[in-house]
């Protein structure tokens, strides 16, 4: 296919940002730096002022899927824990 036959050109690749998008996030991202550095307006001030918001903002960052391999059994995994020779020595008991 010739350049100027009516084709799409290959254009900007799906999901990437354009360069507005780009300086608009990166200007909001140096703002957000500057404010953490003022204790009274910082996101950990707003956040103990407002929980109900900061923890429904917090909870959209948590990723909706994930990808993982379990390997062993269920019944492996489950008598391991408490027992304190699971994978990790720190587990706490379970009741």
């Amino acid at each position: 296919m010739a350049v100027g036959d009516g084709t799409p050109g290959p254009g900007r690749p799906k999901g990437s940002q354009n360069k507005l998008q780009r300086t608009v996030k990166a200007a909001f991202g140096e703002a957000f730096e500057n404010l953490q550095s003022d204790p009274e307006c910082n996101l950990e001030t707003w956040g103990r002022a407002n929980p109900k918001e900061f923890y429904q903002l917090a909870s959209k960052l948590i990723p909706t899927e994930i990808d993982a391999t379990v390997r062993g059994s269920l019944f492996d995994v489950l008598a391991g824990l408490g027992s304190g020779t699971g994978s990790k020595a720190n587990d706490p008991p379970v009741a």
